[in-house]
């Protein structure tokens, strides 16, 4: 498409741009590249913290991607050059004459108007690795503020990962975010304080959306690694679970939660799961309590393949059903069982196959089971032997 000469006038945000792709050698081209960038290099924090300035102007050259490492000091971006990149240059005009200025003001003004906590949030998840200081402290001032405004608990769960996010990528960039973790502190003791009757009495579809913020926040708490609030959120998910009028989804995933932390042993567990799975109880409620405890991530076929306890209860409740209540929920089965990946679901499938699990008590006189493979567990020592050093 041609190209236009370097001494036709531009805008001074034009100007910048193009002087900031040059010193870093950030070809623009039509073709789909990928780079990967290392944040501990100087160069590489560079170029990350121009790219992530593009995303706030909304200038679509680099799309962030996911990478392999689970650290934060590895980045990966997609590259591609499009004929319209040039136009939002232009329109970004109003806000500055520099990127850097541009992307500042244009999170003010977004983070002036917004009335949730959930967007102010993003705007800090923007802001911390385009390394905006000039509008941090406004974000936090109000994300503190719609916080104490807030009563809505969905709003206040889903400002709490993108917080938690923040404050972990902050460490690699080495910015002091002393004052977003005493936020983040006190959103989630307000998360906690609040879960429970908030919980409460929820129709079918919120119930689903609680679910979903539920293990967002989990997860974030495990990443914090903050001793208070990994001894209250349990204690948090734990009056859930004991408390009456709520969703089957919801205990069902809290029971999941504190089960995979070990807060709840493998007996209170199987006990849970009986009482949800009871020949007594609603098949519906049931099914939205498997639901509940099924869905999401995890290792959890792995327990199914591996705890005799939990599957037989569950082959007992699936076998006792009667065809026509059978036939009402395999939507519900379905979209449970279908989060498995394939193999999984070929291997529940094969165990399907062979029925209740068999728990084997009998043993020898030496207290080894009686189908103990002493040739099998010989091959095994020479390797151990060299994994202890011995």
């Amino acid at each position: 498409m041609g190209a236009v000469p370097d001494d036709v006038p531009k805008l001074p945000l034009q100007a910048d741009f193009e002087a900031i792709a040059r010193k870093l050698r950030l070809t623009q081209t039509a073709e789909r590249n990928e780079l990967t960038l290392d944040l501990r290099a100087d160069n590489g924090l560079s170029r990350s913290r121009f790219l992530h300035r593009l995303v706030v102007l909304g200038v679509g050259w680099g799309k962030p991607a996911s990478a392999s490492s689970k650290g934060t000091f590895k980045e990966i971006w997609l590259l591609r050059w499009e004929p319209e990149h040039v136009l939002q240059l232009i329109e970004n005009g109003i806000w500055g004459n520099t990127v850097e200025l541009a992307a500042t003001n244009k999170l003010l003004d977004t983070c002036t108007r917004a009335d949730r906590i959930g967007t102010v949030a993003g705007l800090m998840q923007q802001a911390i690795p385009a390394e905006l200081f000039g509008v941090i402290e406004q974000l936090l001032a109000r994300i503190a503020e719609l916080a104490t405004l807030s009563a809505d608990m969905l709003d206040l769960m889903a400002a709490f990962t993108p917080l938690v996010a923040v404050s972990r990528y902050g460490n690699v960039r080495q910015t002091d975010l002393a004052v977003l973790n005493q936020l983040v502190e006190g959103l989630i003791i307000r998360v906690c304080v609040g879960l429970p009757n908030a919980c409460y009495g929820l129709a079918d579809d919120a119930a689903a959306q609680m679910v979903v913020q539920i293990r967002l926040v989990n997860e974030a708490v495990r990443l914090l690694d903050n001793q208070v609030l990994t001894e209250n959120w349990p204690q948090t998910l734990r009056q859930i679970l004991d408390k009456q009028s709520i969703s089957p989804i919801i205990t069902g995933c809290v029971c999941r939660l504190l089960y995979d932390s070990q807060r709840l042993d493998a007996d209170e567990t199987a006990r849970q799961f009986g009482l949800a799975l009871s020949t007594g109880q609603d098949p519906a409620y049931s099914a939205g309590w498997l639901d509940g405890f099924l869905g999401g991530t995890g290792a959890t076929s792995f327990v199914l393949l591996h705890d005799d306890t939990l599957w037989n209860l569950l082959y007992a409740w699936v076998a006792g059903l009667n065809p026509e209540t059978f036939m009402e929920l395999v939507p519900i089965l379905r979209r449970t069982f279908a989060q498995f990946t394939p193999p999984e679901r070929r291997k529940l499938g094969e165990r399907a196959k062979t029925g209740p699990a068999t728990t084997r008590t009998a043993t020898a006189t030496n207290g080894q089971p009686l189908d103990f493979d002493h040739t099998r567990a010989r091959q095994t020592l020479a390797g151990t032997r060299v994994l202890l050093g011995i």
